[in-house]
């Protein structure tokens, strides 16, 4: 396979698009945010003891050492950047469970324009208290100089090729007159629960060690305090009814729902082009768990790692659910969308 035949598809063999990846999304990213706080570090000298580190509606209201900006930007930018360049390379080491390839392109810009846009705000911050021309600056110009830099690590880095194609299980036999249904439930993993609520945590941490150490203290108005109770109910909601979805495929088609009924979202047997059975990346093809939608895959309800049942409307659209028994869903699936014309003859049975 040379750079010709690749070009086109933009996909490539795992170890090279793994080492593109690294390079483009990770190595340069880190060099350039560790640069950035390379040079701040050398200029400490010119600043005071201690320099501007937070700011309300009437000005600073916060200062911290000298030494603040340089750990943000090699510590803050640089971990965000680690972090995600590192979920981006989860499933791609080998060549199980990763289904028909990783979305590695989109990973990449995302990353290099989280690493410019990081270099550019926090490299202009140390300072004077004259925060807003520097601000402005900074999201600004990062925002559009990482969009650019994100352009070019799309089109210089590729998908991974796909290990082998998805499997398209056979129609399954029905019975006349007796309805036939498939149900499962996939729930998150402990881990993933675990690692939202470190997630969380840290959030909160952050948030109320700017709260204690700022003038006025918001801490001692209501409004903060609902604010926050506000926020916790919130994301207490998305996480109860997003934890697990209920699967269900019967004559009306593909049905699933989250853990009270809502979200849901369903493929009716008529427009189902084909059902097909594959091992999925969560993040190397959606970007992360949950119910999501993501470019070059389509929506997915996304638990876990693993067997998934992708759906193929006849309109091109997608929808992959990771869940156990995807071949019999898929199979059962196909039978009701030949019986609708969904897929085939209406009612020929099948010959695969």
């Amino acid at each position: 396979m040379n750079a010709r035949t690749l070009t086109p598809a933009r996909t490539a063999p795992r170890p090279i698009a793994r080492r593109r990846y690294v390079v483009v999304a990770l190595v340069a990213p880190l060099l350039l945010l560790w640069l950035v706080a390379g040079v701040q570090l050398l200029l400490i000298p010119d600043l005071g003891a201690t320099v501007p580190t937070h700011w309300g509606s009437k000005g600073v209201d916060g200062w911290g050492p000298a030494w603040t900006f340089p750990v943000l930007t090699a510590a803050v930018g640089g971990g965000c950047v680690l972090l995600l360049g590192l979920l981006g390379l989860s499933g791609v080491g080998t060549p199980t469970g990763t289904g028909p390839g990783q979305r590695l392109r989109f990973l990449a810009a995302t990353t290099v324009w989280m690493a410019v846009f990081f270099a550019c705000l926090f490299g202009l911050l140390p300072g004077d208290e004259n925060l807003e021309p520097r601000l402005l600056i900074g999201l600004l110009g990062g925002a559009a100089l990482g969009g650019l830099t994100a352009w070019w690590a799309y089109r210089v880095t590729w998908d991974v090729a796909a290990d082998q194609p998805p499997v398209e299980p056979a129609p399954a036999a029905l019975s006349h007159g007796e309805p036939t249904t498939w149900e499962r439930t996939v729930t998150m993993s402990r881990s993933l629960w675990a690692i939202l609520a470190g997630v969380i945590l840290l959030t909160v941490g952050i948030v109320f060690l700017g709260s204690t150490t700022t003038e006025p203290r918001p801490l001692e108005a209501p409004r903060f305090w609902w604010t926050a109770a506000g926020l916790a109910a919130f994301l207490l909601a998305i996480g109860v009814t997003t934890f697990s979805a209920r699967v269900r495929v019967d004559a009306s088609g593909l049905t699933v729902r989250g853990t009270i009924g809502l979200p849901r979202i369903s493929v009716a047997a008529e427009q189902v082009e084909k059902a097909e059975v594959l091992p999925v990346s969560a993040v190397g093809q959606f970007g992360g768990w949950g119910w999501r939608y993501f470019p070059g895959s389509g929506w997915g309800v996304i638990m876990k790692s693993g067997e998934a049942l992708v759906v193929t409307k006849k309109n091109g659209s997608n929808l992959t659910v990771t869940v156990d028994d995807a071949a019999q869903a898929a199979s059962l699936l196909s039978a009701y969308a030949e019986l609708s014309g969904g897929s085939g003859s209406p009612g020929t049975p099948s010959t695969r």
